[in-house]
């Protein structure tokens, strides 16, 4: 009997935490706000030969798909999330968030 009774409380339990959640998606997603993610901003890309690649060198100068001016992008586990401009905050790099990228614009 004090089975059953444990198992219903964990059941009750159970619903008031569906119900909590229903009626407060945002409290409910609440505790992935402290998760870490490595970010990285992309400055441009290039393709390269292994040959070119085996022929770097100190001095050497490779030129990527962007232009001057252009914006560089943010991005978080392999996924666009933004772009902006490259800043400098106390002489560190850093990046003025110009537009957030959407799942529909990707």
């Amino acid at each position: 009997m004090q089975e059953q009774t444990g198992e219903a409380l964990r059941e009750t339990e159970e619903t008031a935490r569906a119900e909590e959640a229903k009626t407060s998606p945002a409290r409910s997603i609440e505790f992935l706000s402290e998760i870490e993610l490595e970010a990285a901003v992309e400055l441009g890309r290039a393709t390269l030969s292994i040959g070119e690649v085996l022929g770097l060198g100190p001095g050497s100068v490779v030129q990527l798909d962007k232009m001057l001016g252009d914006p560089v992008e943010m991005v978080v586990k392999d996924r666009l999330i933004a772009r902006g401009e490259v800043v400098v905050v106390d002489d560190r790099f850093g990046l003025r968030v110009t537009e957030i990228v959407s799942r529909a614009s990707e």
